[in-house]
């Protein structure tokens, strides 16, 4: 412990704020973390705001998170400081605007314990629950006077146009207004594609760069095979039948939801 104080003190300060984090699953808390693993690695101590882990069921089962609304854990290279929110279910719009709004509210209701916990911030990275965290991200980084990254890792209200949402057009224009006023703080914006870093600034014209970080894979965990190999070791596992060694094989690896 005494190496962890003295290496957050002797290095600058990175916050990351993501409402996802590791031990969750999904997508969200896989990109918070490789997030948290470049910010560590280029020389930075972090620590991550983010909530009891408990997506996507809104429970949380871990026993020694029991009858505590605020909680400080060492994990890895990083210090998480986590906040607890409604039990609710993440699923459905209503459910999950109630859920941003929440860490919002928390995020800013213990901000003088979070201060004091991390000590001089050096860089802002907000990355989810998406605008929601630009919000609290600016705010953090105005009282720090510090440097300000806001990740949109999607673009939102734009995906609502592949749902069925009662209201919609009404539901789309406040949250382009939203949207284009979470665009206004930050000192730098990052895409995961040049499409997306496109639109942003052809649609909202952002004064910050816009700048395309492309999600990748971590080679410590997936290590990297060639075509050969991979295909004996899935027929070898009873993955492919044998006959498809020869064949030619298309691999999707992602989400597959209606916004896909």
């Amino acid at each position: 412990m005494a190496t962890i104080i003295n290496d957050k003190y002797s290095r600058q300060i990175a916050l990351l704020i993501s409402i996802y984090f590791p031990p969750e699953p999904g997508g969200g808390s896989t990109a918070a973390w490789n997030r948290a693993q470049i910010l560590h690695k280029i020389g930075f101590y972090v620590f991550i705001l983010c909530g009891f882990p408990s997506y996507p069921s809104g429970r949380v089962s871990d026993p020694k998170y029991r009858r505590k609304l605020f909680c400080v854990e060492e994990q890895a290279d990083f210090t998480l400081i986590r906040l607890r929110l409604l039990p609710l279910r993440t699923s459905g719009y209503l459910n999950r605007l109630i859920l941003f709004v929440n860490f919002v509210f928390v995020s800013l209701f213990y901000m003088l314990r979070i201060l004091k916990t991390t000590g001089r911030i050096n860089v802002v990275y907000s990355i989810a629950p998406i605008i929601f965290s630009s919000y609290i991200g600016y705010i953090y980084s105005k009282l720090n006077k510090s440097f300000f990254i806001y990740e949109v890792s999607d673009l939102w209200p734009e995906e609502l146009v592949v749902f069925s949402t009662p209201l919609f057009f009404i539901i789309f224009h406040i949250g382009k207004i939203v949207a284009k006023l979470s665009y206004i703080f930050p000192d730098i914006i990052v895409a995961i594609s040049q499409l997306a870093a496109d639109h942003i600034f052809i649609i909202y014209k952002p004064k910050a760069t816009v700048y395309v970080l492309p999600i990748g894979v971590d080679l410590g965990k997936f290590q990297a095979k060639s075509k050969e190999r991979s295909r004996k070791i899935l027929i070898d596992s009873d993955l492919l039948p044998g006959q498809m060694h020869s064949k030619f094989i298309i691999l999707y690896s992602g989400l597959i939801s209606k916004a896909i």
